[in-house]
């Protein structure tokens, strides 16, 4: 939808429908001024290179170590490896007029230089207005530390995603990077790897009030699933037993019951069931991994792993591990995303909802990045009964949508429409007759 419309007007001036064509033009001079931004920042690390007379800008690294830090200036570029330098000072000049801290100015211009020189694709999307420059930098955060080719794995399948359209969360962003390592420097994913495993503790913060203590945890992912669907389960326990406060009391006072074990056991013993009826114990974490042939390899070392649905990628060894500790795992057929079976009720069968779940991947409303598994499954063209004169096939995968609670209601209860395409994408109308299209897939 294209509109004209008088920018120069006061904002409380303008009519009802020309309020958002408005304020998407602002957003519009607003990006460009922000990819302008970016390009001066460039020109100005290419005016101050690193000469004899000029050295690098320093970085002062500390370490800790037994309680004592010791401080470490380096050289380096300002982004990850093909990046110049920029002298000594110049950083100085440039944030203050920006009104920027020098740790903000120096950020700016790191990650300038490391989407002008190793994210080349997102660049000119940048400067053409097709990337917001704030997701660009955000991507330019996360790559300095990889290779070129991964680099240039990321710039690719990022270029893609921001072509289309596509929401760039920070989940999705964290999961291509390590996919780029996975990928090209299998060594460097696993380090990641362990050296989150090696960041695990249980932290006790006992400040906050006389009558509560925060607990902070970083656990291996298994553990945490497990830990979960205990709590989760105690806190059913709790509710059946009569406790009608909220879920999240109950959720808290079954991880301090988790303290005393023989307490647990006791309170489900008083119900005269068994843990496996109550589910306490019995309740396994579910990860849904995607794995093909390629990923796995033709033997353990050769493979790069797999996806994780909701956590990302993850290395071979690191998914090996995980299977060997699963007590059940369910090996399924891979699915046809291109099949169009219909039923003749309103519920689809499973095949038929693992399929739109694995097509959307999110909700399907422009922006939702919520979790396919989270959603419902939403009849675009309503469901009418067939003994109400309902026609026949009306449930099917290309009649199915993934929307979340917030905006299946929305799309049931006020003007906003939508439809699918025949490319696959989604084409969204509100009350105003403004269009956004979104295409779904991860």
């Amino acid at each position: 939808m294209t509109s004209t419309v008088d920018t120069g007007s006061e904002p409380r001036d303008l009519p009802v429908g020309e309020v958002l064509p408005a304020l998407a033009e602002a957003r519009r001079a607003a990006d460009r001024e922000e990819a302008r931004i970016l390009a001066l920042a460039v020109h100005w690390v290419d005016l101050h290179p690193v000469t004899e007379d000029h050295p690098a800008v320093s970085f002062i690294v500390q370490h800790g170590i037994c309680g004592a830090f010791a401080a470490e200036t380096i050289e380096a570029s300002l982004g990850g490896v093909g990046t110049p330098g920029v002298s000594e000072y110049a950083v100085e000049a440039l944030a203050p007029a920006l009104g920027l801290s020098y740790g903000a100015g120096l950020r700016l211009v790191s990650e300038a230089v490391e989407l002008c020189f190793r994210l080349p694709t997102l660049w000119a999307l940048v400067q053409d207005g097709r990337l917001q420059a704030w997701k660009a930098r955000q991507v330019a955060q996360q790559t300095t530390q990889l290779s070129h080719e991964a680099v240039a794995f990321v710039d690719r399948h990022l270029a893609v995603i921001a072509r289309r359209n596509r929401t760039l969360t920070p989940a999705r962003l964290r999961d291509l990077v390590h996919e780029a390592m996975l990928q090209h420097d299998p060594d460097q994913a696993a380090g990641v790897e362990q050296t989150a495993l090696d960041a695990r503790g249980v932290w006790f913060d006992h400040r906050a009030s006389t009558a509560t203590t925060d607990v902070t945890a970083r656990l291996d992912t298994l553990d945490a699933l497990d830990l979960q669907a205990s709590v989760g389960d105690l806190a059913g326990v709790l509710g059946r037993l009569g406790d009608d406060r909220s879920l999240d009391l109950r959720q808290a006072t079954a991880l301090g019951l988790l303290a005393h074990p023989q307490r647990s056991l006791d309170l489900v013993d008083g119900m005269q069931t068994d843990a496996t009826e109550t589910g306490l114990n019995g309740s396994k974490g579910t990860l849904f991994l995607h794995v093909t042939t390629d990923d796995l390899g033709r033997d353990a070392g050769a493979g790069t792993g797999g996806r994780v649905e909701k956590l990302g990628p993850a290395t071979l060894t690191l998914l090996q591990d995980w299977i060997s500790r699963f007590s059940t795992l369910s090996v399924r057929p891979v699915l046809d995303l291109a099949r169009t079976d219909t039923v003749e009720v309103h519920d689809p069968p499973g095949w038929m909802r693992d399929t739109v779940i694995l097509r959307d991947a999110h909700c399907v409303f422009p922006g939702c990045a919520i979790d396919a598994r989270s959603c419902d499954l939403d009849h675009i063209d309503p469901y009418v009964p067939p003994d109400d004169g309902g026609p026949p096939g009306q449930t099917s995968p290309a009649n199915l949508a993934a929307l979340c609670r917030r905006h299946h209601r929305l799309k049931t209860f006020t003007a906003w429409t939508y439809r699918r395409l025949p490319d696959g994408d989604y084409a969204w109308t509100d009350p105003q007759d403004h269009t956004y299209r979104v295409t779904p897939g991860h």
